[in-house]
């Protein structure tokens, strides 16, 4: 299961992973199941963990080091039994630095890391990437699964694609809907590389 993160307050993170209880006056009692149950023995992936807050961050320490949550409004302490793995676009770093990241927490979470370069650097991923991403657009599109032309990688080349994996999805998915269900449309790698040319070209006099 996975959760994104960004915009997200202490209270909302403590909610979403914990659960709730609610106990009415008539000695009702009502529930909102946290991840952290619903996901028992699985993995939470944790999306934009930079963006979590200070105090929200101390929460996450706490499931780490302690392996038990507590639901909002209970005492009673249940097990953490999943594992988690986190994501960032940011340096963690740069951010302890700042003042914005724990550095108890920092160096919890860098026991394990995964750098993976950006797209502009893993050139000879794109074309078995297009490939992949065609076959997902077919599917879920309901389409004939076009044919990537051969040329395609050399005329992507030279373009760094600023948004990764992403932009390159979206490249994807808008070239097989233009498709003829034998050759992939390459005119939405074009228009899009155009596109981000003319944003960043010079102004002209």
């Amino acid at each position: 299961m996975s959760i994104n993160l960004a915009g997200i307050s202490s209270e909302s993170f403590k909610q979403k992973m914990c659960g709730q209880r609610y106990h009415h006056s008539n000695g009702e009692l009502d529930a909102v199941v946290g991840l952290l149950h619903q996901v028992g023995s699985g993995v939470i992936y944790l999306i934009e963990i930079g963006a979590l807050p200070l105090n929200a961050q101390v929460r996450l320490l706490e499931f780490l080091e302690t392996k038990q949550y507590y639901p909002l409004g209970s005492d009673t302490a249940y097990p953490v039994k999943c594992k988690f793995v986190v994501s960032t676009q940011d340096d963690l770093r740069k951010l302890h630095q700042a003042g914005e990241f724990r550095s108890d927490l920092l160096y919890r979470l860098r026991a394990h890391k995964i750098k993976l370069p950006p797209l502009a650097e893993r050139q000879l991923n794109i074309a078995l990437l297009i490939n992949h991403f065609i076959a997902l657009a077919a599917v879920e599109m309901n389409l004939p699964l076009p044919i990537q032309p051969a040329d395609l990688k050399l005329k992507l080349t030279s373009y760094d694609f600023p948004g990764n994996l992403h932009e390159l999805k979206g490249m994807v998915f808008d070239a097989v809907s233009r498709s003829d269900g034998i050759a992939l449309n390459t005119s939405a790698f074009m228009e899009a590389i155009n596109e981000h040319k003319s944003l960043t070209a010079a102004p002209q006099d």
